[in-house]
Order: structure tokens, then sequence, then C-alpha cells
């Protein structure tokens, strides 16, 4: 059985690929969900001082994001 080797570190808001990935989310929730389902922030809203965002990467590559925020 082959396990799966995440590394799980804050965001970082510098790297272009975090936009990318934030898009791509973004873009493939759009048509699968009503509006009113869709919870994703987009990457300004991530920004915001009462967020935190990790982001999962195996090997070197975006493959998850989490957030938590303030309500």
């Amino acid at each position: 059985m082959s396990l799966m080797t995440l590394s799980i570190e804050p965001a970082d808001f510098e790297d272009p690929s975090l936009g990318a990935f934030l898009e791509a989310h973004l873009a493939d929730m759009a048509p699968q969900s009503p509006l009113e389902s869709q919870r994703a922030l987009d990457l300004a809203a991530l920004r915001q001082p009462t967020v935190r965002l990790w982001a999962a990467q195996k090997d070197q590559r975006i493959v998850g994001t989490c957030a938590l925020a303030v309500l």
C-alpha cells in the first residue's frame, strides 16, 4: 500500500500557483454548484486579517487548501 505524504503550511500569498489553484477551483465549482451553495472565497477575501489559509502540497504542487474565517 502506498501512502500519500502531504505537507501542510500557511499559504504563501506571493506564490502564483496559489492564485492559479484558487481560480481553477472557483471556475470548476461555478457550473457544478448553485450560487447559494458556493462557499469558497477568492484570493482577495482570503487575504483579510480575519482569515487564515493553509495549503497542502504534494511534490511541491498545491493539491488542496483549508481556510478558517471569523464570522
